[in-house]
């Protein structure tokens, strides 16, 4: 089910939403209302998602009640136009606000929903170099890491430091600086955790 919703997020930090048209509402709605949601069951994740288990589920996340998607991409209505951009739904989190993940351009509000290969990247970027990689210190596994690029941690604790940016960091933040920043919507944008917290 290839839907898409054309709604504004709505999701400044701790008020993400001061009216009944709410995007998150909205989404909550299409699978029965938050009370139906939180009295399913938790899926079993080891089995491959069929059409009875796909669909959203709730959990408690930092900042409360949180709702994500799991399943068969192919019946999941989790498709959004924002900001000129497809994305893909992935979660509600506790405070109201809307994660979502890149899924290609929309000129103008108006696109084919992309499902999968090279128009649902934003490019193919290593995580870090060759070059970096090489010294096979532990540090680069980390988004960002202590110490220059190139140059051993000589601790844990150092190499452990948020100080110098990986490639990809580098990448996104580029991205987000050409296409986000100072634009109009922008200010719709949450400085959330990327945390969970287990049931």
């Amino acid at each position: 089910m290839e839907a898409s919703f054309s709604a504004h997020v709505y999701t400044e930090k701790y008020n993400p939403c001061v009216s009944g048209e709410c995007l998150y509402n909205k989404i909550l709605a299409q699978e029965g209302g938050k009370a139906t949601i939180i009295a399913k069951e938790e899926p079993n994740f080891w089995n491959i998602a069929t059409a009875e288990d796909t669909g959203l589920y709730a959990m408690q996340d930092e900042y409360g009640m949180s709702f994500y998607y799991r399943g068969n991409k192919n019946l999941l209505n989790n498709n959004i136009i924002f900001g000129g951009f497809q994305w893909k739904i992935i979660r509600i989190n506790g405070d109201g606000s809307v994660r979502l993940i890149y899924n290609g351009t929309c000129p103008n509000d108006t696109c084919t929903i992309n499902s999968t290969g090279i128009n649902t990247q934003i490019g193919d970027s290593p995580w870090h170099s060759i070059e970096s990689l090489s010294n096979a210190d532990a540090k680069y596994l980390g988004y960002m890491f202590g110490g220059a690029n190139g140059v051993a941690s000589t601790s844990r604790e150092e190499a452990l430091r948020n100080e110098t940016s990986s490639d990809i960091k580098v990448v996104l933040e580029n991205w987000y600086k050409n296409n986000i920043y100072g634009e109009p919507f922008e200010s719709m944008i949450v400085d959330n955790l990327f945390v969970m917290t287990a049931n």
